[in-house]
């Protein structure tokens, strides 16, 4: 830096300096070196430069800083600027406002990308719900198939009450391999708005299956068990024990209670004491009912155990 110190302009020097204090850890080093480049900059300093201290200002945690460098960056439609800078920047400070008339330029400038579409619906949606349907429809029109979409769109209709924009059939939302974490919830609101209770608890708990380590995941699950209309139409207990059954067993003559519950799967999940609806033990479980004993384990002493209680999976995993 020395050696190279006078080919640079003051500011720029500055601004090199404060990001290396930045990643040595000398964070008031760090804001010193942003504050003067800040400082030292001029009507003749280049637009790069005040990009460079920006992102030097939301590195040290200063958006404040960092937002009119960037809005003038956009402003002058700097083909090098990543307008999610100033999205990001606005968004940290609660300026709904910026990010939304940030977003309707890059509309008008012919943006049309999911990431950007669906970071300025978030915000339209809380303000302009029509203007959010009307960018969703002509976003729709170039990818007709785009569920995430859809879903958003249904999720406008559910804050607003207007069923038809509610798109609840199954094969036009997102599948639960394709369903970010943060729109879990959405779609079983979606599901509840369209009466199909049962079909949000299947959804939740397959999502949840696959995302267990997500809190939004279980949310979403136990928003489909709470008791509010619709409710699902799932019976609280099970006489018999079949496939999709949670089954509390405990072995005789006195073993602690463990629970198995009977799924169609190659893949058993331990987090859901699954066990494969053609493994052994579910072969023997099928068909009984409470207080039944089955053969636990075959051996020189056979190991026998009890059924104690018999759920749907779902009330399992609602009661866990």
């Amino acid at each position: 830096m020395d050696g190279i110190k006078t080919q640079l302009s003051p500011e720029s020097l500055a601004s090199l300096r404060g990001y290396l204090a930045h990643y040595q850890g000398l964070p008031r080093e760090a804001e010193r070196h942003a504050l003067k480049s800040q400082s030292l900059l001029t009507a003749a300093s280049s637009i790069e430069v005040k990009i460079f201290l920006a992102r030097l200002f939301m590195l040290i945690g200063r958006p404040n800083d960092a937002l009119p460098l960037f809005q003038e960056a956009f402003d002058a439609n700097v083909s090098s600027f990543d307008p999610g800078n100033l999205l990001d920047c606005a968004a940290r400070l609660h300026r709904d406002g910026i990010v939304i008339d940030t977003f309707r330029t890059l509309r008008k400038r012919g943006v049309n990308d999911w990431n950007t579409v669906s970071f300025g619906v978030q915000y339209l949606q809380k303000y302009h719900p029509q203007e959010a349907v009307d960018v969703l429809d002509d976003f729709l029109k170039d990818n007709p198939d785009h569920k995430l979409a859809k879903l958003s769109r249904s999720v406008i209709g559910v804050m607003t009450n207007r069923p038809e924009l509610v798109n609840g059939s199954i094969s036009e939302l997102p599948t639960v391999e394709e369903l970010p974490v943060e729109c879990a919830t959405q779609v079983v609101y979606v599901l509840r708005f369209v009466k199909n209770a049962d079909a949000a608890v299947d959804y939740a708990y397959r999502y949840l299956r696959l995302h267990f380590g997500e809190p939004q995941a279980h949310r979403a699950f136990l928003l489909t068990m709470m008791p509010f209309d619709p409710l699902p139409n799932i019976p609280p207990t099970l006489e018999s024990v079949k496939v999709g059954a949670a089954v509390r067993y405990e072995e005789l003559p006195q073993g602690d209670p463990k629970w198995a519950v009977i799924e169609e799967t190659d893949h058993p999940s331990p987090e859901f004491e699954e066990i494969a609806a053609d493994s052994r033990i579910a072969v023997e479980l099928i068909g009984k009912r409470v207080n039944e004993a089955f053969l636990l384990a075959p051996g020189t002493m056979d190991r026998r155990a009890v059924i104690r209680q018999i759920l749907p999976k779902y009330v399992r995993r609602y009661q866990d």
